[in-house]
């Protein structure tokens, strides 16, 4: 009876997974003295380097991002528009 209750959850347990859209990321904007961006418009980019000897780039994305009162942004790498850079390009 236990193994026959097991079988009937799995499927559920399976379905009830999602696959991530990307990954969350979060961060406070300073300026190269050490202050706090905020409430600012930016621009940020992720990159992955898959040689760091000859800053080989496999591939990079852009957000515009706006910052709040204490310079914090919030993005999801993975969500932002393709620089076209790298060896792996995905639409």
């Amino acid at each position: 009876m236990k193994k026959l209750l097991l079988l009937l959850c799995l499927p559920m347990i399976g379905f009830g997974q999602s696959v991530p859209q990307g990954i969350n990321y979060q961060a406070v904007a300073r300026d190269t003295s050490g202050n706090v961006l905020a409430n600012d418009t930016l621009t940020i980019q992720f990159s992955v380097i898959s040689d760091l000897a000859n800053s080989v780039i496999s591939w990079q994305e852009t957000h515009p991002v706006t910052t709040n009162d204490y310079g914090l942004f919030t993005a999801i790498i993975g969500n932002g528009a393709t620089t076209n850079t790298g060896s792996v390009q995905y639409q």
